[in-house]
């Protein structure tokens, strides 16, 4: 399971890493937090960047679901309660 995490995120920052690069702080059994930082933060999609992080997790066959998100100036930080096959 880390590993497709891992992968996952690696997949966000390929295609988004000019103005949103993740960076993975926390992760357990059924709990992701991940950093976000960039120029996305300045734009009107705020949400939208944080939120695709879990798109891409259920591409990778991760069940996820968006449960917190801190607020940065220069980002955030997202909480991803998730679950899928070990």
């Amino acid at each position: 399971m880390k590993e497709r995490i891992q992968k996952a995120i690696e997949e966000y920052n390929r295609y988004r890493g000019v103005e949103a690069k993740a960076k993975i702080l926390y992760l357990d059994k059924d709990i992701l937090r991940v950093e976000i930082r960039g120029s996305f933060c300045e734009t009107c999609g705020y949400y939208d960047w944080i939120e695709d992080i879990v798109y891409i997790l259920r591409d990778y066959d991760i069940d996820s679901e968006l449960i917190r998100v801190n607020e940065l100036d220069d980002g955030a930080i997202a909480e991803i309660k998730y679950k899928g096959e070990e």
